[in-house]
């Protein structure tokens, strides 16, 4: 009899044990879905205030670089190249954000045509920001190592900038070839209570903007490209001329 209730009692000890773990797990979940929830406004909130602030800002600067004739310099025209490479990109940024954002699945929410466009002009903004940047610095540095050349006209500093956005749009073309939208199973599933078996228990079908599958290697390959294009020749060409500019300037007038 007495073991009876001593078997009872670890019994009710162990079915308070497992509640009290049940509850804090809840507890636990509910305060990491709270945690989540906050850094979900949070990020949302800074993201579409450097939204506005780049929007205007870009915005303002191009028009006061279009609307004063003073303005139109040789580098203020590579400055309005640069700044309409970042007035693009601010618009068609948020578009990836927030797929990402709203979606567990990364369904595709928008038009089936927005698919290949978006990275296609994002992929054009960084690029026409890239080599504008080259170009400038290039020029800046014959400026300086040649002073008594001529120096670019506008209607030579306007044919340049004509090649960079047809050079851009060449390197980011290949979106329009190599991904769509496709349509894909998704499945979700539950967890019985008393098992950890997965159980399917409903089957949709979602639209996913993903590349083709025959072309899978040809974007690898692409991604590559873009990264020595975006990322590396930027990187050193850059490097290279202006440590060659801060030579001229700094080191050169000590020995004359």
């Amino acid at each position: 009899m007495i073991e009876k209730i001593k078997l009872n009692n670890s019994n009710s000890q162990e079915n308070e044990m497992m509640m009290n773990a049940s509850l804090d797990g809840t507890d636990t979940g509910q305060e990491t879905q709270d945690l989540t929830s906050d850094y979900r406004t949070l990020f949302i909130l800074m993201y579409s205030l450097i939204f506005l602030i780049s929007l205007i800002a870009n915005s303002l600067l191009l028009v006061i670089l279009c609307r004063r004739k003073r303005m139109r310099t040789v580098n203020n025209f590579f400055l309005a190249n640069i700044t309409a490479s970042n007035l693009i990109y601010t618009l068609f940024a948020p578009f990836p954000f927030i797929i990402e954002l709203e979606n567990v699945n990364k369904a595709w929410i928008f038009l089936d045509f927005m698919c290949p466009i978006i990275p296609f002009l994002n992929t054009l903004a960084i690029n026409l920001n890239t080599i504008t940047m080259i170009v400038s610095s290039i020029d800046r540095l014959i400026q300086i190592i040649c002073p008594f050349k001529s120096k670019l006209t506008k209607r030579e500093c306007s044919a340049i900038i004509i090649v960079i956005w047809f050079i851009s749009i060449l390197f980011s073309l290949p979106w329009n070839i190599l991904i769509r939208v496709q349509e894909e199973y998704s499945t979700t599933t539950d967890i019985e209570q008393e098992s950890i078996d997965y159980e399917p228990t409903n089957v949709e079908t979602i639209k996913l903007c993903a590349p083709l599958v025959n072309y899978q290697h040809i974007i690898n390959l692409y991604i590559l490209v873009l990264c020595v294009i975006q990322y590396f020749l930027p990187l050193i060409i850059l490097c290279l001329t202006f440590s060659m500019i801060s030579y001229y300037i700094n080191v050169i007038p000590m020995y004359n």
